[in-house]
């Protein structure tokens, strides 16, 4: 398909939905959607060594906590003991607790842990979780370049820690949080994200699992959504966050439309109480007129219990207008700050490089002593070849204050709406009160004119009801509010996005579906004979016996399937220089899921086969020792338990 520029597609929405290019643009930018334009690049992580010390609790043979693996490789490793809770799916727990900062150990083992450090690449780049204190989560990460360290991040408590590893992986593998609106009971719409913690699921693989990609929780479309990242192609991600602008319309609109409802129908009831007055003054009204201070009284309780509840419809719209502009400034203030991170990490990168100096040129491989580069450097000449080098104004500092600059800006635009959508909440809730303080008066008022109703007053109270209902008349029958017309606009421009990828991500399914199928197969899935996998992440399976889905399949057939799946789009991601999974694989409990021995040695197998075509997959596996692992597995990439039947 014919790329476009993001110009090109803002214009085709606009046509689409005959509003002009403005508008359209306006909207997305209230929105702070901006396409992704390119594919995503992986980058493969691979762990170098994991290290941890402590003290267990309790009646332990060996209390002492001191594990050491250095020089791992790609490829297979396993974890390995003799029988169950001896410590190998915790391995695999304390590996996920450094990287995600997300500890989901068992609560026994709080308390054990004093250090605890993992060392990885990130390509070329080498990087180290280090906990100095581990319970508490007080630590570092860490940078080595040029044979020192540089530190990345430090955290202090579980919740930084988190945070820290959410953001740099995030940034590192280019992936993108997952924004969700989740609808409340009272039809309220509240943000969630879900970051690096729940992009990890297409890392961790456990017995039965559920869903193609990630964990079981298929709310808000998780699994779709997670392979939609890590396929990484353009214009996809655009489309989930245009999905998302549309549901926080909608919700909007729905409030609006609740808000004048509750206005119509407080209208209403008013409405019908002073219509009963009426009919019953009727019936003992008298000649005289009323007292003028109770009428005068009765007619202001009620004109401003109208002027609060339409206060507090105005508030409500307010408040739901104030809050997507104050989303849209935290947005802003996401990019800024990655826009200075990339131009300080830029200047990092001229420094060194500017202090390289050559000792001949490659062209015509002159020597150059010290002299010739002292000469040439005074005549601002290239020292490689002697080419007159050009030399621009360093505006660099100019450049990073105005960054600065703008980081500042967003941050006080965001601080200042985050002021004004707590402010007008404030007013919203101070216009209930009064509304319902109102309505209280106007009751105890009628109350009081009820007992005054065989006064001579009678006649000019009808007056002042009929004019009060006629009021009210007019608020209850106001028209409905109809649907935001920025929805339709968005209904448009996700119907627009879809076209941008949807041929090339029929492309890459097919692909992966087929190496799915063949994978699947190498892993003793033998009656296999064809697998589709769809976009909204559903697999259609075909075996000898005939067609079912992935949800249909045994438990055994589930894992293996949803292993092939991920090893899949890993080399269609490596074949074609796109995608972002990281290419790291943790498998708990291999052994089970209705998988006999047989099948263990296949699957260790095809994972060791493996290793030929995709040569920077590193996958770590834990089950019970037995003769299909440690066969196939190199012998100085297991981790078999101790004498007292534990591995740590």
């Amino acid at each position: 398909m014919t790329a476009i520029t993001r110009d090109q597609w803002v214009s085709q929405i606009a046509e689409k939905t005959a509003r002009s290019v403005e508008e359209v643009g306006s909207l997305l930018k209230r929105h702070g959607i901006e396409p992704r334009l390119t594919h995503a690049i992986p980058r493969r992580l691979r762990l170098v060594s994991l290290k941890f010390d402590g003290t267990k609790t309790g009646e332990y043979e060996r209390p002492v906590i001191e594990f050491l693996r250095e020089d791992m490789g790609v490829g297979l490793h396993a974890f390995v003991s003799s029988k169950n809770f001896k410590g190998k799916t915790s391995l695999l727990r304390i590996i996920r607790w450094a990287l995600t900062g997300t500890r989901t150990l068992p609560s026994d083992m709080n308390g054990w842990f004093r250090t605890l450090s993992l060392r990885f690449n990130i390509d070329s780049d080498e990087f180290e979780v280090r906990l100095e204190d581990a319970e508490r989560s007080i630590g570092k990460l860490l940078k080595f370049a040029r044979n020192k360290e540089f530190v990345v991040a430090q955290f202090e408590d579980s919740k930084t820690f988190a945070e820290a590893m959410d953001s740099f992986f995030l940034q590192e593998l280019g992936l993108e949080p997952l924004d969700v609106i989740a609808e409340q009971e009272d039809g309220s719409g509240r943000d969630q994200r879900h970051g690096w913690n729940w992009l990890f699921g297409a890392m961790w693989f456990e017995p039965d699992p559920s869903t193609v990609f990630g964990g079981s929780d298929i709310t808000h479309g998780k699994p779709t959504r997670m392979m939609q990242m890590y396929l990484g192609l353009p214009w996809i991600m655009t489309r989930a966050s245009l999905m998302e602008a549309r549901k926080r319309e909608q919700i909007d609109s729905d409030q609006k439309a609740k808000a004048q409802k509750q206005v119509s129908e407080a209208a209403r009831t008013r409405l019908n109480d002073l219509i009963k007055n009426r009919s019953k003054i009727v019936a003992n009204q008298s000649k005289e007129r009323p007292v003028a201070d109770v009428q005068r009284a009765v007619s202001d309780a009620l004109t401003k219990f109208m002027a609060a509840a339409e206060k507090v419809r105005k508030n409500i719209i307010l408040t739901n207008e104030i809050d997507g502009q104050r989303r849209a400034a935290e947005d802003a203030v996401t990019t800024t700050s990655r826009e200075l991170s990339a131009f300080l990490e830029s200047q990092a990168a001229g420094h060194i490089f500017r202090r390289l100096n050559p000792v001949s040129c490659p062209s015509c491989e002159e020597v150059y002593d010290e002299d010739v580069r002292a000469v040439r450097q005074d005549h601002h000449d290239c020292i490689v070849c002697g080419r007159a080098e050009p030399r621009q104004p360093d505006d660099s500092a100019g450049v990073e204050a105005n960054l600065r600059e703008a980081v500042k800006i967003a941050k006080d635009e965001a601080k200042k709406l985050r002021s004004r959508l707590a402010d007008f909440t404030r007013k919203k809730t101070e216009a209930e009160a009064e509304r319902d303080r109102y309505d209280q008066e106007s009751r105890r008022l009628e109350q009081e004119m009820k007992e005054i109703q065989s006064r001579p007053d009678g006649q000019m109270e009808l007056l002042r009801l009929d004019a009060q209902i006629e009021e009210l008349e007019k608020m209850a029958g106001a028209a409905p509010i109809t649907a935001a017309p920025d929805i339709g606009l968005l209904d448009a421009a996700i119907a627009a996005t879809e076209k941008m990828y949807k041929e090339e991500q029929t492309d890459v399914l097919g692909r992966v579906s087929a190496l799915t199928a063949t994978f699947a197969q190498t892993f003793g899935v033998t009656d296999l004979r064809e697998v589709k996998l769809k976009g909204n992440t559903t697999m259609d399976v075909i075996f000898v016996g005939g067609p079912k889905t992935f949800s249909k399949c045994t438990s055994g057939e589930k894992t293996r399937l949803k292993l092939a799946a991920t090893l899949a789009m890993i080399h269609v991601a490596e074949e074609s220089g796109i995608g972002r999974h990281p290419g790291v694989l943790l498998l708990d409990s291999v052994g089970s899921a209705e998988v006999v021995n047989e099948d263990v040695s296949q699957i260790i197998e095809g994972l060791a086969r493996l290793s030929e075509s995709l040569p920077t997959v590193q996958v770590f596996l834990a089950g019970i020792e037995n003769d299909a692992i440690l066969s196939h597995v190199p012998c100085d990439n297991v981790v078999k338990n101790r004498a007292d039947g534990y591995l740590w």
